[in-house]
């Protein structure tokens, strides 16, 4: 498919939606709206002890679920950033590792077509591409996988990136 072909069949309608979408972000957070959803998810979850592994594998299952809900993936990240960073600081858990577990979390997006742009264009490109059913194995099968490897890159491999940065950065600064 030519680059001018599938610019002219972008869906303007999904557009139009993502559009949208993330105008109910900016919304929720002029109405308040976010404070009182935080004020009612979030702060019980703060009472309830998790630790960390308990957390990472939350935001990791919200992040990779969150698709289904909130079809942005730029509004999902700005939805849930917020009380993933409010929740790492009562479970003892690194906010930049809390960071990197829900953003690559929130970029599944393959269970429906609508999800994701190349999805949605490639979805209608001829009568033999793949459909609804099609999606839905394929996601049945990649989000597990994705879980695991979420959670065991946040157990061993960003844990020792994070010391590395910070080990670079005190000594640029010239921190001892």
């Amino acid at each position: 498919m030519a680059f001018g072909d599938a610019i002219k069949s972008a869906e303007w309608k999904l557009l139009l939606f993502l559009a949208a979408t993330i105008c109910l972000a900016d919304g929720l957070t002029a109405s308040g709206l976010n404070r009182w959803l935080i004020e009612t998810t979030v702060d019980p979850l703060r009472g309830t002890g998790l630790g960390p592994l308990a957390l990472i594998s939350l935001l990791a299952l919200l992040g990779l679920f969150s698709h289904l809900v909130i079809h942005s993936r730029t509004a999902r990240v700005s939805v849930l950033l917020p009380p993933a960073l409010m929740l790492a600081s009562t479970a003892r858990l690194d906010p930049l590792l809390a960071m990197f577990v829900l953003v690559s979390a929130t970029g599944f997006c393959q269970t429906l077509a609508i999800c994701a742009k190349p999805v949605a264009l490639f979805a209608g490109v001829d009568e033999e591409g793949y459909g609804p059913k099609d999606l839905a194995l394929l996601s049945s099968i990649l989000l597990p996988m994705q879980f695991i490897l979420i959670v065991v890159f946040a157990v061993t491999v960003w844990p020792a990136t994070g010391a590395l940065l910070n080990t670079l950065h005190l000594q640029l600064v010239g921190e001892p």
